[in-house]
Parts: C-alpha cells; structure tokens; sequence
C-alpha cells in the first residue's frame, strides 16, 4: 500500500506479518479502510501454486489536528443602540479527526460582548457599554478548544472587530447657557448683531445642525433672523422705522436642531438671546408738565425756592 506512491505498508514474505514501514497520515487517506489483495505461493511452483486473499485495514484516528477556525479575520457592524441579545456574528470551526466537538470562547476585557460556545454566535452582553462616540468600535478574539478529548487541543485565533454606526442620542449643545448682544438702532439692515454656536457629537446628518428664532419679545421675528447654517443673528429690518416708540431690549429663543433623516428623531435644544437696542435718537428738551402753579409770600427772602421744574 502506497501513499502519494510512497510505500507505507509492508509484508514479510515469510510469515505474513503485516508492519507499517512509513508514518503516514489518516486525514490523507481517500478512505479509513485500505484493501489489499494478498498473493501466497508455492516456491517450487509459483506460477501454478497460488492462493489469494484480500485483506481490509482499517486505520483508527488519532487525535493530531487541531481545530481550524473560519473566518479568521471577521468584522461586523451594529448600532450603537443595539439591546442586548442582538446578533453581531458567527464564527465556525472544524477538526479533522473523527467525531471531534469543539466549543467556543470569546476573550472581551471590555465585557461588552458574549458568545454561545456551542453555536459560534457572538451577540450583544452589555448594551449599556455601547457609545459609538466613547468608543467608536471593539476588538476581541475567539477561538475554539476540544471539548471530550484528553489534549484539549485549540484553534488559532480569531480576530472580530465590531463597529458601531451612529444612532441619534445626542442632542445639539450651545457653547453658551445665554448669549447676550446688542446693536444701534441706527444700524442698517444684514448688520449681523452676534453669533451663537452648538455642536453635536453624533455623526452624518444626526450631527448636522440648523438654527431657527422659535420665539421672540415684541416684534422681534420680524426685525431679527438667525442664520440656519452659521447661527448669526442679524438685522431684518431697519429698527428705527419698525418701531416708532423706541425699544430699548428684545428677548429672542434660539434652537438647534439636528438633521435626522426621519423628523420625528430629530433632537433640538433652545437657548435664551437678549438684544440690547442702542438709541440713536435726538430727544429735545421737554418740562415734566405743561403748566406749573406755585403760591409765595409777600414776606418771602430773596434767595427763597420758588418751584422746581
């Protein structure tokens, strides 16, 4: 019996004996079982002198492979709002030798992630672990280790890399608890009177922020408006003519709102803008009351106060 056309097996011609001249390996065989055809014949007469037999040899397993594990290298992307349970990836493993059960481990420092050691199922183990912007991904290895056998032999490594994609639990954030500005009533209409600033740490359009006036005193939304792509507040209106009667002040709510693709996710936050109106009117002089009636004595001194205007 030959093997890749080397020799393995070997038959004393004179007594029969069967011995194994070459190591070889079961897992290269086509088959476990090695049939033979055994010729015996006379000396004296070998051409006319035969006997035939056929001999079967069955070559039993050894435990000498270790486990492979498939993919090797493995990445998987989730939300980062996913519950815990949720299905990240699966990894599988073979050996072969015969009626070889292997099971699973997950080596994850973090703890945020667990696998089923019998299926190769990694899922999600801590949810409350998972925020894309502390921490963006998670890198961590599996492999597979012999279950019933004594060498408990084990596979390579794998590595998973886990990325978590954005989900919407930020909400914009002003650089400011209040923004306070002010601006002459003078001034021309586009005068930017200030500019408010908010950032979001979510990512794509859950990062992306518009500004609007949501609310303001007075006349305010019809002599302000805030830019909904850089937040500057600028004059609408000249202030002089909207307002006859002079306005010395104005409150204005300035909200930030992301740009989640489905409105009803979209997440804003407002904040308070106070305007201090400069004047820039000439105000003639002018008596606290038109007329002003006062009684004196003829015994008055000279000096003595008369009235006060």
């Amino acid at each position: 019996a030959s093997l890749s056309g080397q020799p393995f097996l070997q038959i004393d011609q004179a007594t029969g004996e069967f011995k194994v001249i070459r190591i070889f390996d079961r897992e290269a065989l086509s088959s476990n079982e090695i049939l033979l055809q055994v010729k015996a014949y006379q000396t004296d007469k070998p051409n006319t002198r035969i006997a035939l037999a056929t001999v079967i040899v069955t070559v039993l397993d050894k435990n000498d492979n270790r486990p492979v594990i498939v993919p090797t290298n493995v990445s998987a992307t989730i939300a980062e709002n996913s519950a815990a349970g949720t299905y990240v990836t699966r990894l599988s493993a073979s050996d072969l030798d015969v009626n070889s059960t292997v099971e699973f481990f997950l080596s994850d420092p973090t703890g945020a992630f667990q696998i089923d050691s019998n299926s190769g199922v990694v899922t999600v183990r801590n949810s409350t672990l998972l925020d894309r912007e502390s921490v963006p991904s998670f890198s961590f290895i599996v492999f597979a280790k012999e279950l019933y056998t004594s060498e408990k032999f084990r596979s390579d490594n794998a590595s998973v890399l886990v990325i978590l994609s954005d989900a919407n639990d930020n909400s914009p954030l002003f650089t400011a608890a209040q923004y306070n500005f002010s601006v002459s009533e003078a001034a021309p209409v586009g005068t930017v009177i200030g500019q408010v600033n908010a950032t979001d740490t979510d990512s794509g359009p859950n990062g992306q922020i518009k500004f609007s006036l949501t609310h303001a005193s007075g006349n305010g939304l019809s002599v302000m408006s805030l830019d909904p792509s850089t937040g500057a507040l600028a004059l609408s209106a000249n202030l002089s003519i909207a307002n006859p009667t002079f306005v010395a002040f104005y409150q204005l709510v300035a909200t930030a709102t992301d740009q989640a693709a489905e409105i009803k996710d979209r997440r804003s936050t407002s904040v308070i803008v106070q305007v201090t109106i400069i004047s820039s009117r000439v105000w003639p002089p002018a008596f606290t009351r038109p007329l002003f009636a006062v009684n004196i004595t003829e015994a008055s001194p000279v000096g003595a106060e008369v009235v006060r205007l």
